[in-house]
């Protein structure tokens, strides 16, 4: 296992100058990006999958991917999506949808996370002059949030430096932020009092008290495409969506429509007047790369 990410980052050398080329590159090597649209992912073996998460935390191979969140309709770029991808010793990837279940099964989200959120803040600093308006999304598990060794340094750390605060956005679940309908705060106050904002993906409920949301810095909801479009959902009548457009815009929250695929989509979308898109149709996950070793 390498050292700790958040001993790592208290040591963090001062950000080189920024690169001069992108920081964006395209990966070579296997599936890194995860299934496309309609596929279905792979089955795997869970001690198999097991096994290659820790020989890759171990060998650091833990590398991360950005996926543009455009501002609708301009398609202009405001954020990007922070993915951890596990690289194996052959060269090809692990993605979420094939080791998320395994890592939580075997508490190891803790030290994927660690090293991701690591990860992302070498990234802000390396670009910090030339992506002054850009915010990355990292998302972040209950059981990273709750090990207080690790939040308490990272705490620490990010309070000497504020000028990132305001571009890392946390992302949760909503199962991770509503814990048995109480909406579990503790974890989040110290991070909150720094500055940071969150955003809520996996929504499957939505009888929840927007305005308590609010005043924990929820500043963003994810939904799919799929389920604002689905003919026979929930938001089938299109009064529905603009309901939760509302509540949303009240509490100065942005909806965020996830996993946008086709030009359909985006028009049937735009009729909607959503804030921010993210999918193929704008941009597949790209490998950042220029990181410090």
């Amino acid at each position: 296992m390498p050292i700790s990410a958040a001993t790592s980052l208290a040591n963090t050398p001062a950000a080189p100058r920024a690169p001069t080329t992108s920081t964006l590159a395209t990966p070579t090597l296997g599936s890194a990006y995860g299934p496309l649209p309609g596929q279905e992912p792979a089955a795997e073996n869970d001690s198999a999958v097991m096994n290659g998460i820790r020989e890759a935390l171990r060998s650091d191979r833990v590398d991360i991917f950005l996926q543009p969140i455009v501002s609708l309709p301009q398609r202009k770029h405001r954020f990007y999506e922070v993915f951890s991808r596990i690289r194996l010793e052959d060269g090809s990837y692990l993605t979420p949808d094939r080791y998320l279940g395994v890592a939580a099964r075997h508490k190891l989200m803790a030290p994927i996370d660690n090293l991701l959120l690591f990860r992302c803040v070498q990234l802000l600093r390396e670009t910090e002059k030339r992506h002054q308006n850009v915010g990355f999304f990292c998302n972040i598990s209950a059981a990273t949030l709750n090990d207080g060794t690790f939040m308490q340094e990272f705490v620490q750390f990010m309070g000497q430096h504020p000028n990132l605060v305001q571009k890392i956005i946390f992302e949760l679940s909503q199962a991770d932020l509503m814990q048995g309908d109480v909406f579990a705060t503790g974890f989040l106050d110290g991070l909150r009092s720094l500055g940071f904002r969150f955003s809520m993906d996996q929504v499957d409920r939505f009888d929840v008290d927007w305005d308590q949301l609010a005043a924990h810095e929820i500043r963003f909801v994810k939904l799919d495409a799929a389920r604002l479009l689905d003919p026979d959902g929930r938001f089938a009548n299109p009064d529905k969506v603009t309901l939760l457009k509302r509540q949303l815009d009240r509490n100065n929250i942005d909806l965020i429509v996830e996993k946008i695929e086709t030009d359909q989509q985006l028009l049937d979308l735009l009729d909607l007047f959503i804030d921010f898109g993210q999918g193929y149709l704008f941009g597949e996950p790209r490998m950042a790369r220029r990181l410090p070793s």
